[in-house]
């Protein structure tokens, strides 16, 4: 089963918004993620980008630095 959608999430204390898009599988991606976290002022602070089958990171739109928020862990060598 694919995920199609878009979740807007946002913090009612702080009026922080995270927007991701989960888009639909093709031919050249897997289980492809794209998102945006906005301060409370609307301005974009982090872009998110990957697959939630490998690796997802999250890009500091002013530093321009990577972190991994999500990797998959290595599979057992006899796990199927």
């Amino acid at each position: 089963m694919d995920i199609i959608d878009e979740i807007e999430a946002i913090n009612h204390k702080t009026k922080e918004k995270a927007v991701i898009k989960f888009h639909g599988r093709g031919w050249s991606t897997m289980s492809y993620v794209t998102g945006q976290i906005f301060d409370s002022q609307g301005t974009e602070r982090y872009t998110i980008t990957g697959s939630w089958v490998d690796k997802i990171s999250m890009v500091d739109s002013q530093t321009k630095e990577e972190f991994i928020i999500y990797q998959e862990d290595e599979r057992h060598p006899n796990s199927n």
